[in-house]
């Protein structure tokens, strides 16, 4: 049998939140993810940010 959830338990009782464990919804019930890698990835974005921190060397 198959069970379509975010989170399921069997024979034993949540005792309490992992950080690192992944918790949310799925399809649309709208709760999104959080906890763990997915949270961070359902609510962040991924950028590239480039500093440079002495002047160019090109030639004049």
């Amino acid at each position: 049998r198959q069970v379509r959830s975010g989170i399921c338990h069997v024979n034993g009782p949540t005792v309490h939140d992992e950080a690192q464990m992944p918790f949310g919804g799925v399809g649309a019930s709208g709760y999104g993810r959080f906890g763990g890698r997915q949270g961070i990835d359902s609510f962040t974005e991924t950028r590239w940010i480039t500093i440079e921190t002495q002047p160019g060397h090109f030639p004049i």
